[in-house]
């Protein structure tokens, strides 16, 4: 099996290609099963019986609910009274990333009158890089208060949106 190993995010999908040869004259059919797969995997591979020599792709797909941690499914060969195993190593990450939330997500507002926006970020996975805000689609005339400079989070802050008096 090529490679042994994997490392993949929730919710994305690898393969390993898994070589068969023939020894001493063998020559029967060759049916493979998949065991040990954890809740929120599903393995994709030959489920009829095929002959060797040959080369076959095992999928393997992860849900986004899946724990992250490490995985060992085993494969199991069976053909002319002969069974190999093999397991293989895929490590399931949380992918790093970060959440946003905007409260409240809809406001109307006077013209002459401004709107506060509360903005949240809160890290996932264990990011911790610094990000910067920028806000588009904006009226022509109405002006946006914000911090733009790179910061850390978690953080919570206001994004305060005037509308003079000439706008629309």
């Amino acid at each position: 099996v090529v490679p042994d190993s994997q490392v993949i995010y929730l919710g994305e999908n690898t393969k390993f290609t898994l070589s068969f040869q023939p020894f001493g004259g063998f020559d029967d059919p060759v049916e493979l099963i998949i065991t040990n797969l954890p809740s929120g995997m599903n393995a994709s591979y030959p489920t009829d019986p095929f002959t060797i020599p040959v080369s076959l792709d095992i999928g393997f797909a992860t849900e986004s609910d899946i724990e992250p941690g490490v995985y060992f499914p085993t494969i199991t060969a069976t053909g002319g009274g002969v069974t190999h195993q093999v397991s293989v190593k895929i490590r399931v990450l949380q992918r790093i990333d970060f959440i946003m939330i905007i409260r409240p997500d809809s406001q109307s507002v006077v013209a002459g009158q401004s709107i506060d926006f509360e903005i949240s970020f809160i890290p996932v996975g264990g990011f911790n890089s610094k990000i910067t805000v920028a806000v588009s689609n904006v009226p022509e005339g109405v002006e946006t208060i914000f911090t733009s400079r790179p910061f850390d989070i978690p953080i919570t802050f206001n994004i305060t949106f005037r509308v003079p008096n000439n706008v629309p």
